[in-house]
């Protein structure tokens, strides 16, 4: 069973195993569905990618707080993720997601 676009899913290894080898954008987040970290994937495609941020440990914020992500296919991820972290920012007055504050 393929996921979704734009829906939420439970970060875990099911789900993220269930994503497309494809380009794309995600966003991650916490419990109340607030998003705490938005990135993208390229040629390396989104599984691999999403999968690396279950417990991840180059990110202990992620690690704390990321329960759910969503996804976007794009032939041009990295432009559509600046996409997503324009918009956030706009709605909440120039603040990055919790997670990618201070280069996190």
């Amino acid at each position: 069973m393929m996921l979704a676009e734009h829906k939420w899913y439970r970060l875990n290894e099911t789900n993220v195993g269930r994503l497309p080898e494809a380009a794309g954008a995600y966003e991650l987040s916490g419990t109340a569905a607030v998003v705490v970290f938005i990135g993208w994937a390229g040629a390396v495609g989104l599984q691999r990618i999403v999968r690396g941020h279950i417990k991840d440990p180059r990110n202990p914020c992620v690690a704390e707080k990321a329960f759910f992500f969503r996804f976007e296919l794009s032939a041009r991820p990295e432009a559509r993720a600046a996409e997503l972290l324009a918009d956030y920012r706009g709605a909440r007055y120039g603040t990055l997601p919790e997670c990618m504050e201070n280069g996190r």
